[in-house]
């Protein structure tokens, strides 16, 4: 995995958390999309960011980065 798209991902969760919960997994899905980080590597990287501790998974479909 790469540690520039694991960067883009913590980046778009940031910026996606509009409202402290977390973001959407469905806007960082379209987010990512857009930076050319197809759905199967999102779960990769997602899975990644939570084993390293940097990211978890609030309630179902949100994801939030780690302060």
């Amino acid at each position: 995995m790469s540690a520039d798209k694991e960067e883009i991902v913590l980046g778009l969760l940031e910026t996606l958390n509009t409202d402290g919960k977390g973001a959407l997994y469905s806007d960082v899905q379209r987010a990512a999309g857009e930076q050319g980080i197809s759905d199967i590597e999102l779960e990769e990287l997602s899975n990644s960011l939570m084993d390293k501790g940097l990211v978890y998974e609030p309630m179902l479909g949100r994801l939030k980065r780690i302060d």
